[in-house]
C-alpha cells in the first residue's frame, strides 16, 4: 500500500492500534545471520529471538528491494531467551526489545547502507549497560565527576589518567577508617615506599620486609626510629 502520489504528499491515520505479526527465532548457537531478507525483513516488522548460547552475534540481512535507495525501514528484535546477544554493535539484554533503521550513514551512493539502533545514536555500545552476565565489548567510560560501587569494584590495575599519586581515602567526609590488605603484597625493586606514623616518617629504598605484627615493621636493612 502506497500513500501519497509522490515522496512528501499524502498522509496515514490510524485511528486505531497497529499489530505486528511476530516472526520467531530459537537459539543461535552460533554467530551468523538472522535470516535471509526475503525470509525476514522483506516482509516482517517484528522479530522475536529466544537466546541462550552466550557471546552470540547476530547479523540482520539487507533489505532485496532497492537497499541503496529507499532507507527508512524500521524492525524491532526482541530478546525472549535468558542470554544477551550483540546486533549491529548494541547488546539486546534479556526482556528487552530494539529498533533498528535501514540508513544511509555516510551520505554516499553506495557503501553506507546499514541497519541503525535507533536509540540514543551509536547504539548500546556507546554506553555501559546494566548487567553483569558478560564483557560488554570495546566499552570504556570516563566520569567528570565521582563514580560509587556499593559492594565491590573488580579490575586487575588501578591508575591515575596524569603523573599525580594515586589516594585511597580522603581527609574530608567520609573519611576512611581503615584499610586492609588481606593478601601479599609485592613492592617493586627499586622503588620506595613511605610510612607515616605519629610525629615520624620514614622513608627507605626497600627490596621486601615483614610486618610480623601490627606494632614490628622490619625489612632487611633498618627499622625505622621510633616506629612503633
Amino acid at each position: 500500500m502506497t500513500v501519497g502520489a509522490s515522496a512528501g504528499t499524502g498522509t496515514f491515520t490510524n485511528n486505531g492500534a497497529t499489530i505486528n505479526t511476530e516472526k520467531t527465532y530459537g537459539d543461535f548457537a552460533a554467530s551468523g545471520a538472522m535470516d535471509t531478507a526475503a525470509n525476514s525483513v522483506d516482509k516482517y516488522t517484528y522479530f522475536s529471538i529466544g537466546q541462550t548460547t552466550t557471546g552470540r552475534t547476530i547479523t540482520l540481512p539487507t533489505p532485496t528491494t532497492s537497499p541503496t535507495s529507499l532507507f527508512g525501514r524500521i524492525i524491532h528484535v526482541s530478546n525472549i531467551g535468558s542470554t544477551s546477544f550483540t546486533i549491529s554493535g548494541s547488546l539486546i539484554m534479556p526482556g528487552y526489545t530494539a529498533t533498528f533503521v535501514w540508513s544511509n550513514t555516510d551520505g554516499v551512493a553506495t557503501g553506507g547502507e546499514s541497519w541503525q539502533y535507533a536509540g540514543d545514536g551509536g547504539g548500546s555500545g556507546s554506553y555501559i549497560q546494566n548487567q553483569n552476565a558478560l564483557q560488554q565489548a570495546s566499552s570504556n567510560f570516563w566520569l567528570s565527576g565521582t563514580g560509587r560501587a556499593d559492594t565491590s569494584i573488580l579490575t586487575p590495575t588501578i591508575d591515575t589518567a596524569t603523573g599525580v599519586a594515586l589516594n585511597i581515602g580522603t581527609s574530608g567526609s567520609p573519611t576512611t577508617t581503615q584499610i586492609n590488605i588481606n593478601q601479599s603484597t609485592v613492592l617493586a625493586s627499586g622503588k620506595t615506599i613511605l610510612v607515616l606514623h605519629r610525629r615520624y616518617s620514614y622513608q627507605h629504598q626497600c627490596h621486601w620486609f615483614t610486618h610480623r605484627r601490627h606494632d614490628d615493621l622490619r625489612h632487611n636493612k633498618q627499622a625505622a626510629p621510633n616506629l612503633r
